[in-house]
């Protein structure tokens, strides 16, 4: 499926278990829709968070006014008053 909606993917495994045991002990009446949501939910918040760890580590800090990695950087970036100033020079 290609969606991103815990809900969804929830009413599919109910729908596909339903009257099944899943697991542990024998459980009567329906798979809980409700515990499979949560369930789905939190399995792919845990994934886009992994996710994200990993692009992170794997791109460059970036200095987001200069647009240029951090550690590259030969000297400290100009103060706001700097930055104003200077576009304010090229203004007039």
């Amino acid at each position: 499926m290609s969606t991103r909606d815990p809900l969804v993917w929830a009413e599919e495994f109910c729908r596909i278990f339903q009257g099944k045991t899943i697991g542990g002990p024998v459980v009567q009446g329906d798979v809980d829709e409700g515990a499979m949501v949560t369930w789905f939910a939190n399995a792919m918040q845990v994934a886009l968070d992994l996710h994200n760890q990993e692009v992170d580590e794997a791109e460059p800090e970036l200095d987001l006014i200069e647009m240029t990695p951090i550690e590259e950087a030969d000297e400290e970036p100009p103060t706001l008053e700097e930055k104003f100033k200077e576009g304010f020079d090229e203004g007039r």
